[in-house]
């Protein structure tokens, strides 16, 4: 196959059209033409023992993207400019030029202290600018880590698309072609990369996006999803990636992980753990809220709220009739059983909020 390829890769010649008007012809033997569906496959094949030298940093590939991420503790960066360095004399050793002139650098910083000295980074003696945001793949990522102008990005493009939605109902096509048309060129603006940005996204930034698509729907006079129902979906579509092991994202996962309790200067033997999550970790808050997403009410009297690990059951008792209300509590119960979550009684309270005018009422 690679020898059909070299035979017509090589000698091929190519020139460069605008307009009437077309340049002379260049016999090329090196690199894929432009556009070709092989282009990408090659070029991964190519960089294929481009990877970390250092056990703190990652390089990640994507087409002819790639980027150095770096794990820098008490202020050691000297495995971080070595990979930059190792990545430099890899390039040169396989013909590839790095532009220096494209290229971020983009420091996260979580320390406390305000002012903290980084060296900077020099590929071929030019220094690479150190900018406080970058549009990776689409998503824009600050410094700050916070999403604000990635969702102002998106919530003005999908309204730009509005506009010709707007057009489509004017000649008065049905609602189902409206829908599709939302779907595939607004809908997929405002989701695309959810999974990583909607989750830690301020509720004034959702209310934007959320806003679309409620002029979406009447638009289109139809019910539209909205945005956190997809997020959920989206998620628990990649959590599934843990329980398929011939998935080729199966191997970014793992499920155990050993921890131990510390106290003062004594630490407990270490323990391996597979279910819950690291106490303090980022992703717990949605990891929970994902694996409770179906735990919710089934009467049209009762309403379970849900904050973080904090789970809170409301019924509206009438005329003394309290079924629904004790068997939505059972119902929890079961529910905690079934998922392997155990509910501590002894922190759980009730409180009767009684608006009747007789003053005895039993419950």
């Amino acid at each position: 196959m690679m020898r059909e390829y070299t035979r017509c890769d090589a000698d091929r010649p190519q020139s460069v059209r605008v307009g009437n008007c077309a340049s002379s012809t260049l016999t090329l033997s090196t690199g894929a033409p432009q556009g070709c569906v092989l282009s990408p496959l090659l070029y991964s094949l190519y960089t294929y023992d481009c990877t970390a030298t250092s056990s703190s940093t990652i390089i990640v590939k994507f087409a002819d993207n790639t980027v150095i991420m770096d794990l820098i503790l008490d202020n050691d960066e000297r495995a971080y400019l070595e990979e930059i360095k190792h990545l430099e004399n890899w390039c040169q050793e396989n013909n590839l030029l790095l532009n220096v002139s494209k290229k971020k650098e983009l420091i996260v910083d979580c320390s406390k202290k305000q002012e903290q000295h980084y060296q900077p980074v020099r590929i071929s003696g030019t220094t690479v600018e150190r900018a406080d945001s970058f549009r990776y793949l689409g998503v824009h990522i600050l410094q700050d880590l916070s999403w604000s102008r990635h969702t102002n990005s998106l919530a003005k493009k999908a309204r730009q698309r509005l506009y010709h939605l707007r057009r489509l109902r004017d000649f008065r096509l049905p609602s189902k072609v409206l829908r599709n048309f939302y779907t595939c060129t607004i809908e997929s603006i405002l989701t695309g990369n959810i999974t990583v940005w909607f989750g830690n996204s301020t509720k004034q930034d959702r209310q934007a996006l959320q806003r679309v698509v409620r002029s979406a729907e009447r638009i289109t006079h139809t019910e539209l999803p909205d945005l956190q129902s997809i997020y959920y979906k989206r998620c628990q579509t990649k959590a599934k990636i843990v329980k398929d092991p011939t998935h080729p994202n199966n191997r970014l996962f793992s499920l155990l992980r050993p921890q131990s309790v510390r106290l003062g200067n004594c630490a407990s033997s270490t323990f391996t753990l597979s279910t819950g999550a690291p106490q303090g970790c980022a992703l717990s808050p949605l990891l929970y809220s994902l694996y409770t997403y179906d735990c919710t009410a089934t009467s049209s009297s009762t309403i379970i709220v849900k904050f973080a690990d904090d789970t809170v059951v409301m019924g509206l008792i009438s005329d003394n009739d309290e079924r629904a209300y004790l068997e939505e509590i059972k119902h929890l119960e079961n529910w905690c059983q079934e998922n392997n979550l155990l509910l501590n009684v002894s922190k759980t309270k009730e409180l009767i909020v009684d608006c009747s005018k007789k003053q005895a009422w039993h419950y």
